[in-house]
């Protein structure tokens, strides 16, 4: 549906707008999140929430992964997820596995059910996190609302077919000077409906 896509992309644009900006000071970081933990498997899960009490239905559910040299704390203190709150989103950042390397379509969609939400989130899903997102998305992405790959990796693992079955809002996100991974992920997230 386009203006869910239009909403799905205004958010994306104050992702992009924060990931640039070095000082916050307007936006105060008061909120407070609350945290768990999950056991998967033999991996300990750390995560932080909020969810808004009010949801309307244009209010949306973000899950947030992390790259390799990052943690669910990086979007905490970039003041990305207080930003979405402040606009009446929901929002759920975890810290990943950095060694898991079997089970990973079942990884997020386990995370999901023992949280037992309700609402679709839309998934954000930068570098390293693609080998978590990218299999889950391949059999799993009725369970979610919208997709947003930052250059991410395991793109390779996926023939441009499957990734023309993918049907939920997406949009795609790499730097002009990742002539890397960007343009690696980009070669087969482009054939997404």
């Amino acid at each position: 549906d386009i203006k869910e896509m239009i909403h799905i992309l205004s958010y994306v644009l104050i992702i992009l707008t924060l990931l640039n900006i070095h000082t916050l000071a307007s936006l105060p970081s008061n909120i407070r999140f609350e945290q768990g933990v999950m056991q998967i498997d033999r991996y300990r899960v750390p995560y932080v929430y909020k969810y808004q009490e009010e949801t309307l239905s244009t209010n949306n559910l973000f899950l947030f992964l992390h790259g390799a040299r990052y943690s669910k704390e990086t979007w905490i203190k970039s003041d990305i997820l207080q930003t979405l709150i402040k606009k009446n989103d929901s929002v759920i950042a975890l810290d990943l596995p950095k060694d898991m390397k079997k089970n990973l379509k079942e990884f997020l969609k386990t995370f999901l059910d023992k949280l037992d939400i309700k609402e679709k989130p839309i998934l954000v899903s930068p570098s390293f996190s693609g080998q978590f997102s990218l299999p889950f998305i391949m059999y799993y992405q009725n369970l979610l609302k919208g997709f947003i790959p930052i250059a991410p990796t395991f793109t390779a693992k996926f023939t441009i077919e499957k990734f023309k079955e993918i049907n939920i809002p997406t949009f795609i996100i790499y730097g002009e000077d990742d002539i890397h991974l960007g343009k690696i992920s980009y070669n087969k997230l482009q054939y997404i409906p």
